[in-house]
């Protein structure tokens, strides 16, 4: 059975209605409600089965959900290895800024389902999208679909979530991406339901 343009409506609120309830619970002491945020993130923005609900709402309405796209801390230095080596060897190091700025104005704008797979931190050597973090904390701490073929490396995630605890790098960024995506719930509903113009819809030429 087809789905209707209301159960997609329906489908993105509830996932908005459930990030905001999981983030008050997580700063009320609840830590498991960053799982629980993961498993709503990769609802919203991955490929798990069948298209992500960002995807089909695109499809669905005709238009593209743009975010703005900063260039990282290895495309700003790619021409010094001496940089980049330390920068690959640090523990912990943010490839931009100190949250996520999908939302940020900027001068270049891509597609948010693109930008999900762009590098944007980097533990111990390795380095992870956003998509990767949330695949990886929905799919080894969600238990809702747990998945062993994770290679190990990106496992380093969860050690450096032992080692530093609720107030490293790694937890800063997941709640950025929470507290982001949020807001681009905000957008898509307010546009679907009241026809509300951003610059982060572009309507797709048929």
């Amino acid at each position: 059975m087809k789905v209707t343009d209301q159960q997609i409506i329906d489908e993105l609120a509830t996932i908005w209605l459930r990030l905001k309830e999981a983030r008050e619970k997580y700063h009320a002491g609840d830590k498991s409600r960053i799982a629980d945020s993961m498993l709503q993130l990769r609802k919203l923005y991955l490929d798990k089965g069948g298209k992500s609900v960002l995807k089909l709402t695109q499809d669905r309405f005709n238009f593209t959900f743009t975010v703005f796209d900063f260039p990282t801390l290895f495309e700003e230095f790619e021409n010094d290895p001496d940089f980049l080596k330390e920068t690959k060897n640090s523990l912990l190091h943010y490839i931009h800024g100190n949250h996520i700025s999908w939302l940020d104005n900027g001068e270049r704008t891509k597609p948010l389902l693109e930008v999900l797979n762009k590098k944007i931190f980097i533990t111990t050597g390795t380095e992870f999208s956003a998509k990767d973090i949330i695949e990886i904390i929905a799919d080894k701490m969600g238990g809702a679909h747990f998945d062993e073929n994770i290679p190990d490396e990106k496992l380093k995630l969860f050690t450096t979530i032992a080692m530093f605890g609720e107030v490293n790098q790694t937890i800063q960024l997941i709640e950025s991406m929470i507290n982001t995506s949020i807001l681009i719930l905000d957008i898509l509903l307010n546009y679907l339901l009241f026809g509300v113009k951003t610059v982060y819809i572009k309507w797709n030429l048929k």
